[in-house]
């Protein structure tokens, strides 16, 4: 943990840029695998 509030700050906020990327990705997928079951039917 860094001692500089404003470097704990940016990086606090990168990591929830990060994890929000993330979870946007995974429902993409998610999305992308319904369509690809949805036609298989």
């Amino acid at each position: 943990m860094p001692n500089d509030p404003l470097t704990y700050g940016a990086s606090v906020l990168w990591n929830e840029l990060l994890l929000t990327d993330l979870q946007n990705c995974n429902s993409q997928i998610d999305g992308i695998k319904q369509i690809e079951e949805a036609r298989q039917k």
